[in-house]
């Protein structure tokens, strides 16, 4: 917990938060993924769920920590279904807020999960067909959407496209 309370003053510090935001950590066994996740809790607050079965990361601690801080900022509800351009936005400013808490290290640390060693290579080969594929998506805030780029193998067989996206996106902004 040592290193929430120190990346959490250094994600409110990047994105200019001032004011206390209230949420719950849960430590969990998952499924030997690493994927940490961020859920409402209840109305006040967020839930940080870490998976303890393959180590947290300081990466995984700050990308987590700047959807929290970054909702509660933006006054925008933690939800499942969103827009994916929503989508796209939330999770490539936390993969690069990680990056820049986090630095030194090569993108793929930021934002590639086990088991996807090179995929974010094969993404950039495939840049055109992955963003010209999830655009028609932009508005949609379906389950089956959402499912679909966040899991799932989007419009060209690349899973997790919505955070390439997201990735590229906010990096062509920096």
């Amino acid at each position: 917990t040592q290193n929430i309370e120190s990346y959490l003053e250094k994600v409110m510090t990047l994105l200019g938060n001032e004011k206390n935001v209230p949420f719950a950590v849960i430590f969990f066994v998952g499924g030997f993924d690493g994927n940490a996740a961020v859920l409402p809790y209840d109305e006040h607050r967020a839930m940080l769920a870490l998976p303890v079965e393959t180590g947290i990361s300081d990466i995984v601690i700050a990308h987590e920590l700047t959807h929290i801080i970054h909702s509660a900022k933006a006054d925008i509800p933690i939800r499942w279904e969103i827009p994916i351009a929503e989508r796209m936005m939330l999770e490539g400013l936390a993969m690069h807020a990680s990056k820049a808490l986090v630095p030194g290290k090569e993108d793929e640390a930021y934002i590639e999960m086990a088991p996807d060693e090179g995929w974010l290579k094969s993404c950039r080969k495939h840049h055109s067909e992955i963003i010209s594929g999830i655009m028609p998506y932009l508005y949609d805030s379906s389950g089956e959407s959402n499912a679909k780029f966040t899991f799932g193998e989007g419009t060209t067989g690349h899973r997790r496209e919505v955070y390439y996206a997201g990735w590229a996106f906010i990096a062509s902004e920096l």
